[in-house]
């Protein structure tokens, strides 16, 4: 009866152990981010374009590297982004595919880096050559110092950001 009794003990203290370390787990904090951006324009950006095809050199497909956003807001410090651009000169739309390494801080979070994957859409006028409007969708892949082991995602518009970022 005695051992019966040390037996039922010993399994509801492992069980109430597992029930808080699981809970503990599932206990991840939220940190919501907004602010601004803005191109920095002293940064050395390397751009390639080629029209997609002879019979529709209006179509142009772009490989960008270096081109640089300075954050201010939730996110405070600069992304390095590096995509590939489509650009349709006869409907002024504009498609990119790449990745941003922003090196900064989170407020609430720390400093260190993080990278995520970019896909965007938005509008060009290829007379001056310029982004007259963007909406841009950004996961978040992996992160470095204080900001190792967030996760979450982030919006992009043409001047402002908003996202939600776990740990």
């Amino acid at each position: 009866m005695r051992l019966q009794r040390l037996l039922v003990v010993g399994v509801a203290v492992i069980a109430a152990i597992a029930v808080a370390v699981q809970a503990s787990a599932g206990a991840r904090s939220a940190t919501h981010v907004s602010g601004n951006y803005t191109v920095d324009r002293k940064a050395k950006v390397k751009n390639t374009c080629k029209p997609i095809s002879k019979a529709n050199p209006g179509v142009l497909r772009c490989t960008v590297s270096g081109f640089t956003l300075i954050y201010t807001g939730g996110l405070h410090g600069r992304g390095v982004n590096t995509f590939k651009w489509i650009i349709d000169c006869t409907t002024g739309k504009s498609y990119t595919d790449g990745t941003e390494t922003f090196t900064g801080s989170v407020q609430g979070a720390g400093s260190g880096t993080l990278t995520w994957g970019v896909r965007s859409t938005g509008t060009f006028d290829c007379k001056k050559g310029e982004v007259t409007g963007i909406s841009a969708a950004e996961n978040l892949y992996s992160g470095t110092g204080a900001l190792s082991g967030l996760y979450g995602s982030i919006h992009r518009g043409s001047a402002t950001y908003s996202g939600v970022l776990s740990s």
